[in-house]
């Protein structure tokens, strides 16, 4: 999945927009910006689309590993479908804070190693989250095991 973002003169814009408007069709995500929307405003709307295209891919490959080993393991449909509702229930459910600590990690993790400032900024955002060390840890195994897969 791509994001696409085309970016016309604003004479080109027709009718009045208050806010970015947003449509998935084909595999792409449009956008279209009102006029006062700011820089700012803009690379959110964009970042929070290229976040959703990240986690449809991880979901689209999962899927696919899903059925290549349902196929190498000759397993029924009926029996698929059981095991993806137990999958389903053992999957890591987050607080609010939880998921904006994990966001942080996994931004800082991008070059794959967390450097000894950024683990001071984690450990603030822990702190500042009430997230006890060993809930941390099982977070950041968590977001590790994702990003191993990727």
């Amino acid at each position: 999945m791509k994001l696409i973002a085309d970016f016309a003169p604003l004479e080109s814009l027709s009718g009045t927009i208050n806010f970015a408007q947003q449509k998935v069709e084909g595999g792409k995500i449009y956008h279209r910006y009102p006029p006062q929307m700011t820089l700012q405003k803009m690379s959110q709307v964009i970042s929070n689309s290229m976040m959703i295209c990240m986690k449809m891919k991880l979901y689209l490959m999962m899927r696919e590993d899903f059925r290549k080993r349902r196929q190498k393991y000759k397993i029924n449909e009926t029996r698929a479908k059981e095991l993806e509702r137990y999958v389903d229930s053992q999957r890591m459910v987050l607080s609010n804070k939880e998921k904006e600590y994990l966001e942080l990690y996994e931004d800082l993790m991008e070059d794959g190693l967390i450097s000894e400032d950024e683990r001071k900024l984690l450990d603030k955002r822990k702190e500042k989250y009430g997230i006890s060390s060993e809930r941390v840890k099982e977070l950041e195994d968590y977001s590790n095991k994702i990003l191993s897969k990727k």
